[in-house]
């Protein structure tokens, strides 16, 4: 998944997916900086 995607679903969540949490009162600046660290984690693990 791209940044902006994992951003987007920090953000909104999935509408397809009623269980996922969304943190909509994050600022998309917020969003981005929580997926840049997953992004980086997930990609150590590998």
């Amino acid at each position: 998944m791209s940044e902006s995607e994992v951003t987007r679903l920090i953000m909104h969540g999935k509408s397809n997916m009623q269980d996922m949490p969304s943190f909509s009162h994050l600022s998309e600046q917020q969003a981005r900086n929580i997926a840049q660290h997953l992004l980086r984690r997930l990609a150590k693990q590998q």
